[in-house]
């Protein structure tokens, strides 16, 4: 046993060496060995998968990150990290699932109310399910927790603006920049909020302004019936293509 434990922390510490070296690949491997050692007690293995899954994420490999996580959940359920992480291999896979996302994502915050990066991950999550009421809740809490962290910060401004709402965002950032006037990781977010709103001022100024129309359904095209001296609508729906979907899914 003694030789055992020997080994699994000779494996341990050269894991942690390779991931401070930045060797990804060595690390993996070497986390691999410490994930399958009987001798360890279960929050030691639970820790190894994350760490492993952790390493997966940064090199998108999504589905293999979240079977180490649904691992460490299994030896250690009531850890945040471990349900955060969740969120983040659903919210980056092109083939994830937002709506999974964001239930890992509370399933963290209800174990630890003040993580600010789950709040503003978990807002960004609720406005691409169309969750609005959700995401303004997540997005206040986030900033009252950490209302001058330039990470909660960016990943709000991104999340209003795929939601239009720089205006929104500017003030947030304001705030901030009040608060944190010295922090330049503070101004690089401000900057670069306001050069989202100059460039869409441009865009806006750019754009030819058209005519009202009658607003008509995609399905639905106008054509001129015979015989008749108005223009009506025809359903054609039964021959268009589906709708457009969005992101692809993959259950992993």
């Amino acid at each position: 046993m003694s030789m055992m434990l020997s080994l699994s922390f000779h494996a341990w510490n050269h894991a942690r060496q390779a991931i401070k070296d930045g060797r990804s690949a060595d690390a993996l491997r070497w986390l691999e060995q410490v994930a399958t050692a009987a001798e360890l007690t279960s929050e030691e293995l639970a820790e190894a998968h994350r760490l492993a899954a952790g390493l997966l994420l940064n090199k998108a490999r999504f589905a293999k990150a979240r079977r180490h996580l649904r691992a460490a959940d299994g030896l250690e359920p009531d850890h945040a990290g471990t349900h955060f992480q969740m969120g983040l291999a659903f919210e980056g896979d092109p083939y994830g699932c937002d709506r999974r996302a964001a239930k890992a994502f509370r399933r963290a915050i209800k174990l630890d109310p003040s993580h600010s990066l789950s709040w503003a991950h978990l807002a960004r999550s609720a406005v691409r399910i169309h969750r609005d009421s959700l995401a303004k809740a997540a997005i206040r809490t986030a900033t009252q927790l950490a209302p001058t962290d330039a990470r909660v910060l960016s990943l709000i401004v991104e999340t209003l603006r795929e939601s239009g709402r720089l205006k929104a965002a500017l003030r947030i950032v304001t705030k901030a920049r009040f608060l944190a006037p010295h922090d330049a990781e503070v101004l690089a977010v401000w900057n670069r909020v306001r050069f989202e709103m100059a460039r869409a001022a441009q865009h806006a100024k750019r754009t030819p302004k058209t005519t009202t129309s009658p607003h008509v359904l995609p399905f639905v095209r106008i054509v001129d019936a015979a015989g008749h001296k108005r223009v009506v609508r025809r359903d054609m729906g039964g021959v268009l293509s589906g709708p457009h979907v969005m992101r692809m899914r993959r259950d992993s």
